[in-house]
């Protein structure tokens, strides 16, 4: 019995270290950022885009618009984040890398995603490269540099997302699912916003992503092999208690037959 609470106790402390604890703070935000998640929940990842646009239709040379970071509420809708964050730093080999920004609406949303065709048809998730459930409507459109996926629909999430430029667009609220808030480069978000367009709302010059920065503020849940890990050794834990249990039994069987007792 000792060697087995020996056992349990070298398990938990084993376990305690191995996998990553959620909550635990890497980096801090800015007191200017914080003034922008007032009632929001939790931050995971500092996501910042640069923002780049040609400066003719044909001419390969472009001119920096700046840079607008964003907050990933990352334990709010985590599968959503998961998505946005595979996606901005390529690490399928696909994503937001130089990607444009195909609809720019003044006092309501520029939006952007589309890796395949950079006009709104395309794009798709990591997951299996197809579309995914709306996770939550958890919070809503009510705050200027909101960043929510664009969808064909109910349960149509793939990698287009749209940032708000207004003040309130609550009426969205309960269709497209918000994942993430502007904390820095509002004027960058002004000046994308103000870009001349055609009249379906596409730039008349190409306004693209030009650089991508990815920061993690909190250590993610456990993944699924740390999972696999506490199943197994569970496994070995009730097959151990097992065996000792049925070989004490089988010790006393085995004295009453000796005819001892």
């Amino acid at each position: 019995m000792l060697f087995l609470q020996t056992f349990l106790l070298f398990i938990t402390i084993s376990l305690a270290a191995l996998i990553p604890q959620s909550g635990q703070a890497k980096d801090e935000l800015t007191e200017q950022e914080l003034q922008y998640l007032e009632d929001d929940p939790t931050i995971t990842h500092k996501v910042t885009f640069q923002f780049s646009q040609k400066e003719e239709p044909d001419s390969p040379d472009s001119k920096i618009l700046g840079e607008i970071t964003m907050g990933m509420f990352g334990k709010t809708v985590p599968k959503t984040v998961f998505n946005f964050v595979k996606l901005a730093n390529m690490t399928h080999g696909y994503g937001y890398e130089r990607v444009l920004f195909h609809r720019i609406i003044q006092n309501f949303m520029i939006q952007g995603g589309d890796f395949q065709f950079g006009d709104g048809r395309g794009g798709h998730s990591i997951f299996e490269k197809g579309k995914f459930k709306d996770e939550n409507f958890e919070i809503n459109h009510n705050k200027k540099g909101r960043v929510s996926m664009a969808n064909a629909g109910k349960d149509t999430n793939g990698s287009q997302f749209f940032i708000t430029n207004t003040d309130d667009c609550t009426f969205l609220d309960g269709k497209h699912v918000v994942f993430g808030q502007v904390i820095g480069g509002f004027d960058t978000l002004a000046a994308v916003s103000a870009v001349k367009t055609n009249d379906k709302n596409r730039p008349l010059l190409d306004l693209f992503i030009s650089n991508i920065k990815i920061q993690t503020l909190m250590i993610s849940e456990p993944s699924p092999n740390y999972i696999y890990l506490i199943v197994v050794i569970l496994v070995v834990v009730i097959w151990f208690a097992y065996s000792k249990s049925s070989y004490k039994k089988n010790a006393i069987t085995d004295i009453k037959d000796s005819g001892i007792f």
